[in-house]
């Protein structure tokens, strides 16, 4: 359970930030990644047909070819790669499979679910990043369904299969057959094949080893990755619950990341007999967690950072307040209980609402496209972390230069808090 205690009757209090919640588009992302930036750029509105498409891109076409006085190469070839998306209505695909289509949903999500962290030099991924990058990858399989599947039709078959299947090794063996069938398509020899098998094999091998090994350090050593942001991608579509034990952590980690500043996260919801489970994580500060479904318990009243998901629940059940940090919140339906203060969609414990505390930046974004929130504070005391050794922290700090992050502060009374 949480440990309770009063303020006032501590002489340190300990405030630690990691990375800056920031909303717009990363510096390091193209000019033209920001929402509905290229029907802008081609001056033509969001619901434009392809005629109006194909008319701006050959007004901009003379208007911009290098060949032209006034005319501009880097222009032109923005504009070529604009109506390359644009211009896409998906073929014999279909409209669901257009790069249009894509980009449209995006442009949908990303004015939504803004927000990202910047820790050093580096950065969690927006979710729209990760929504462009899966539907790219699934216009992808599409087409090679369709190439495929008209000289080998049981790879409809295998496709259905995979998607049924629970047991990892299972998915495993009809991807192989799937891999294989592609590579018979498009005329790959048979030992050339073996040959990507085996390496395929030795490659899963090598990644569960690295996972495991993650996963075994983060599980018995947290505080050492405290420092770090994490940066996690849920599709395991369950409930996925950020608590205060580290001792409780479980998960199926798909895929990771380790950086100086920032652990980036894929996580599904099988345990390590292939079995659905819940994932539980802890001992972490600040995190960005994107999920397109999830049911999303947070028990840690001093977890920071951003929690976005598409289709699903969010759930703050905490045991103690935070040290007055402010939360906002966006979706369709949103319930607190009365120890909490509200503005607007700004959150804050009842008894850190002083001194216009929603002028404060919100310690914790959390935003849900198609569910509910839910705010639920049972105790107004301040909840301490009893997984958090203070000096331990510290001397992380220190060893990577962050010690400025952090505040010790003398304690007199509740409003000498600083932020």
């Amino acid at each position: 359970m949480t440990e309770l205690f009063e303020p006032e009757l501590t002489e340190l209090i300990r405030k630690s930030t990691l990375g800056d919640i920031t909303f717009g588009m990363p510096e390091d992302m193209a000019e033209f990644h920001k929402p509905w930036a290229y029907y802008e750029f081609l001056g033509i509105p969001r619901d434009a047909s392809q005629e109006q498409i194909k008319e701006a891109y050959k007004r901009l076409s003379l208007k911009y070819h290098p060949d032209r006085a006034g005319g501009d190469t880097q222009r032109c070839q923005t504009l070529n790669q604009i109506f390359e998306v644009l211009g896409d209505d998906g073929g014999v695909l279909g409209t669901e499979h257009s790069r249009r289509k894509h980009y449209d949903t995006v442009s949908n999500f990303d004015g939504f679910f803004d927000g990202y962290i910047v820790h050093g030099k580096e950065r969690t991924q927006k979710l729209s990043e990760i929504l462009l990058i899966n539907l790219e990858i699934d216009k992808m399989l599409a087409e090679e369904k369709h190439k495929v599947s008209e000289r080998f039709p049981e790879y409809c078959t295998l496709l259905d299969n995979l998607q049924q299947a629970e047991d990892s090794d299972i998915r495993f063996d009809i991807l192989n057959q799937l891999l294989g069938i592609s590579a018979r398509a498009k005329g790959v020899p048979e030992e050339k094949i073996a040959e990507m098998e085996k390496f395929r094999r030795e490659q899963r091998k090598r990644n569960e080893e690295e996972t495991a090994k993650l996963e075994q350090e983060l599980k018995s050593n947290p505080v050492n990755y405290s420092v770090k942001v994490l940066d996690v991608l849920y599709t395991g579509g369950g409930r996925f619950t950020f608590g205060t034990l580290p001792t409780l952590m479980k998960f199926d980690l798909s895929s990771q990341e380790v950086g100086k500043n920032v652990i980036k996260l894929v996580i599904g919801n099988k345990d390590d007999a292939n079995r659905f489970s819940s994932p539980y994580l802890a001992g972490f500060q600040q995190v960005h967690f994107k999920s397109p479904k999830a049911d999303v318990v947070v028990t840690d009243p001093h977890l920071v950072g951003i929690m976005h998901v598409i289709e699903g629940t969010v759930d703050v059940e905490y045991d103690g307040s935070s040290y007055g940090e402010v939360i906002r919140v966006m979706a369709p339906k949103v319930s607190y209980d009365s120890r909490f203060t509200r503005r607007d969609n700004l959150f804050v414990p009842a008894r850190f609402a002083t001194q216009n505390w929603w002028k404060k930046k919100p310690a914790l974004d959390i935003r849900v496209g198609n569910g509910s929130i839910k705010l639920a504070l049972k105790s107004e005391r301040i909840a301490r972390r009893n997984y958090d050794p203070y000096g331990l922290i510290f001397d992380n700090y220190i060893k990577n230069n962050l010690s400025d992050n952090l505040i010790y502060n003398k304690k007199e009374n509740i409003n000498k808090i600083k932020y």
